[in-house]
């Protein structure tokens, strides 16, 4: 216990004033990165900093590592995060942790609201540094965070009693940053696409888990249908205008009988077109 905790009792959580005290003594949070609107309650709410970095999840299937690329924030900046997007925020306060504080973080409903997904986390006795916390946009929408934006909620646990090692980083000590992961499909950059066959690419859709499955069966339902309206669509004009046009069709069937004939040729096409262009292909 340091002189400037000697006067403050207690093991457990801070309160409010509790948590003031300490930041006046230039603990817990570094000076100049922390502002007493702050402070609530039990807890002190964390803003979005000038540092983000972001996974894409556009680019989760044409990359073999998915990596965080970093971005920077200034005041007035944002942050879009697309649809399966994922991003480490890191907090605009700097946490100076005592020897015997223990801190913990708690997202903030509004994250809940726009369903992203965060991370509840920590920092040991001894932290010094940004925190962050990491979310993921579950949602189908484009979310936008503000620089300054509050992100969660740090609580701050008195131990009875300061650590033996206070905090070292997990890369320093030998621990394990992240799990190893490949792409789900071998079918993913523009390239690749444009080189693929349609039915590798179905195959491919097959493994993607939103959508994938249902996808292909609904193209296998309704691609003939499709195909036919375009057929027909790209048959008919051409032999109306071959119907009223050409004099020796309009003398030999008449102009009601030739544009009904169009019709029924235009249809025609549309119905074996389909079935005769996959013989072709098979050939």
């Amino acid at each position: 216990m340091t002189p400037a905790q000697a006067d403050l009792p207690g093991i457990g959580f801070l309160t409010d004033f509790q948590i003031q005290v300490y930041l006046n003594r230039g603990l817990l949070i570094r000076q100049n990165t922390w502002e007493v609107a702050g402070i609530r309650h039990a807890s002190y709410t964390v803003r979005l900093g000038d540092r983000v970095e972001v996974a894409r999840a556009n680019r989760a299937n044409t990359e073999d590592r998915r990596d965080f690329v970093l971005q920077d924030l200034r005041q007035g900046d944002h942050l879009d995060l697309s649809p399966g997007d994922t991003a480490k925020l890191y907090s605009l306060e700097h946490l100076v942790l005592p020897d015997d504080i223990l801190a913990f973080t708690v997202a903030r409903g509004l994250m809940f609201f726009e369903s992203l997904l965060p991370e509840n986390t920590y920092a040991d006795p001894g932290f010094a540094g940004p925190l962050y916390t990491t979310v993921t946009n579950l949602s189908h929408r484009v979310v936008r965070l503000q620089f300054g934006d509050p992100i969660a909620r740090i609580f701050f646990y008195r131990l009875s009693a300061p650590v033996r090692e206070p905090f070292v980083s997990g890369s320093t000590r030998g621990v394990r940053q992240r799990l190893d992961s490949t792409r789900a499909t071998a079918i993913g950059t523009a390239d690749e696409c444009r080189n693929a066959t349609t039915d590798q690419i179905l195959d491919q859709l097959q493994h993607l888990p939103i959508g994938g499955t249902q996808f292909v069966e609904l193209w296998g339902r309704h691609h003939k249908t499709i195909l036919s309206l375009f057929l027909f669509a790209t048959c008919w004009p051409p032999l109306l205008l071959l119907a009223n046009l050409n004099p020796t069709v309009r003398s030999a069937l008449g102009a009601v009988v030739s544009n009904i004939a169009a019709v029924i040729v235009s249809a025609g096409v549309s119905l074996i077109g389909p079935p005769l262009l996959r013989m072709i292909r098979k050939i």
